[in-house]
């Protein structure tokens, strides 16, 4: 490793620890929007759903802007398992019932890229 190689390193250590420091940190989410299948099936703002389709289900709640899958029909239980999330923007995804909890509120992207 040369001399201007260390000098390059903790310069690009700066700017990415400047970068972090000055982002805003992620406002509270308003609204938890339950998705199945990319259709919106429920909207809540305090609180716990249920959402059944056959032998499908998954629950959720929605509490002081953070939320969390309490029970699903899914065989290996990773959206059960994943905790909590919060913070607008942000999600929990259950792959085999296609549910997707979005959090929304102020501050919430309006595209990902």
């Amino acid at each position: 490793m040369k001399k201007g190689d260390g000098l390059l390193i903790a310069a690009l250590a700066a700017v990415s620890l400047l970068a972090f420091c000055l982002l805003p940190a992620p406002s509270g989410a308003t609204l938890a929007r339950l998705k199945v299948d990319g259709e919106t099936v429920c909207e809540i703002a305090g609180g716990a759903y249920r959402w059944e389709a056959g032998d499908a289900y998954l629950e959720f709640c929605f509490e002081d802007g953070r939320a969390r899958v309490l029970a699903s029909s899914c065989p290996d239980q990773i959206c059960v398992q994943s905790g909590e999330v919060s913070g607008a923007g942000r999600s929990i995804i259950c792959l085999p019932n296609r549910a997707v909890i979005e959090l929304t509120g102020p501050g919430a992207a309006d595209a990902v890229v």
